[in-house]
Formats: structure tokens, C-alpha cells, sequence
């Protein structure tokens, strides 16, 4: 059967959409590095900035079930924070940003070490489920944001981020690590923690981190830690931890 005007005119708009779409994001990214303030205008084009695991599939994926990805059953999740909370340096944080904070399983230990943890994610679901589990408990800030466009206002003690820049469509990895390295204050620590196994993401966890290192130099940060755990985890891929400060 020969297809109608309408599926041909859908299947021509999709064959568009590739030969605009990857030229459209540099233009789009540029102007953002160059001129933040646009960036929330834009944070919700999902094919601009995570056209693979866009607010959409998280959306959908958080609904389905809860703790879809096990951080508060699975030891290996648990390994991870475990890690992560001793790679931060000694001593209590005022304002900390937990990029990615889920259902808050993180939060909820990062938040014995912080003043005021400001925890963002992109999907909504995911958000509601954290604001019931700290209801009532003062200093934890839950927002919806689609990050790293999205970027909260102010300047931060410490930022953490547990397996998401890889999730970032490739051009949109930059940018990102860009936006937190500029939003640590004098003794601010970045903290980067990413499985180092392949699962389709855009960008492998060693590219995150080596550009991060490489970004956090070319700033003036110091890099007092970093490590990979090899032989855990699925396929015994492991994770890789890294840690920048910016100095007092």
C-alpha cells in the first residue's frame, strides 16, 4: 500500500529534523556558553540537549516503579556513596548541589555534612518522591531543573555529581562541567563520580572525568583525589571518583 500524504509528510519532517538538528545544537550551544542567561529559555529542548535520556524517558521510567535504579537497595549503589561521601574533604559544607539527586538516597547522607543541600533532577516524579521523603526536615532544597542548562543562581561550597554527566548528549558535557567548575566558591570542592562500564550513554565516564581535570587546571583547581575501583559492579567494570577544589 502506498503510503498516505500525511506519513510521507511526517517521514520528510523527520529526515529534516537529522540534517537540522546537529548543526542547530552548536549554534544553540555557542550562544548559550557565551550568553548564560538564555540557557533556561532553552533547558527543556530535549532533542538540544539529551536527545537520548531526555526529561521524557525520565519521566517514564521513574513512573513505572519505584527506585528504578536501586540506589537505596542495590550494594553497589551503596558502595558508590560510600566513596563519594569519603573523597569529599574533612569538615561540614554550607551550600552544596547534588546534580542528579533522584529520590534522594544521596541527599539524605549528604545532608548530615551540609548546611543547606540544594538537590536537582529532571524529573518530576523523581523530585515529588524526594520532597515526601524530607518533608518536614529543614535544609534540603528539592527542584525540578533539566540541568546543566537550568543551573540554580548562586555559588556553592560543594558540587556532587553521581553518575549523570554520562548521561549528557556529548556537546552538552562541556557546558555543564563548565557551569559547575564557575559556580564553586574560594575552598569549593567538585566531586564526580561515574561507573566506567558501556550502556549506551553518550559519553563514557572516562571522557567526563578527563575533561573535567582538564577544565578544573585550566581554572586554577587543585585535584587532591582521584581514583578508579576496578573489578566491582556489573560486568566488574567499576567507577572512577575525582575530586577539584578551588583554593581558599
Amino acid at each position: 500500500m502506498a503510503p498516505t500524504g500525511v506519513q510521507v509528510l511526517k517521514r520528510a519532517a523527520k529526515d529534516a529534523a537529522r540534517v537540522v538538528a546537529p548543526p542547530a545544537r552548536v549554534v544553540v550551544r555557542g550562544a548559550v556558553t557565551r550568553f548564560p542567561a538564555i540557557g533556561p529559555r532553552v533547558a527543556d529542548w530535549g532533542w538540544l540537549w539529551q536527545p537520548g535520556w531526555s526529561r521524557t524517558h525520565h519521566e517514564r521510567f521513574y513512573g513505572a516503579a519505584e527506585d528504578p535504579y536501586g540506589f537505596d537497595t542495590k550494594p553497589f549503589e551503596r558502595m558508590k556513596y560510600d566513596e563519594l561521601l569519603d573523597a569529599l574533604p574533612e569538615g561540614r559544607f554550607g551550600r552544596a548541589l547534588e546534580v542528579g539527586c533522584a529520590e534522594g538516597a544521596f541527599t539524605e547522607r549528604l545532608a548530615d555534612r551540609c548546611d543547606v543541600v540544594v538537590g536537582a533532577d529532571i524529573s518530576e516524579v523523581a523530585i515529588e518522591r524526594a520532597r515526601r521523603r524530607f518533608a518536614g526536615r529543614p535544609g534540603v532544597e528539592l527542584q525540578r531543573r533539566t540541568l546543566p542548562l537550568d543551573f540554580p543562581d548562586g555559588a556553592f561550597d560543594l558540587i556532587v555529581c553521581s553518575d549523570v554527566v554520562y548521561l549528557w548528549e556529548r556537546g552538552t558535557v562541556e557546558v555543564g562541567l563548565r557551569r559547575m567548575i564557575e559556580a564553586l566558591r574560594s575552598g569549593g570542592a567538585l566531586a564526580l563520580l561515574h561507573y566506567r562500564g558501556r550502556f549506551n550513554q553518550p559519553v563514557h565516564a572516562d571522557e567526563v572525568h578527563d575533561l573535567a581535570l582538564r577544565l578544573g587546571a585550566e581554572a586554577g583547581l587543585v585535584h587532591p583525589t582521584g581514583y578508579v575501583h576496578a573489578d566491582v559492579g556489573p560486568h566488574g567494570s567499576g567507577f572512577r571518583v575525582d575530586v577539584l577544589v578551588r583554593p581558599a
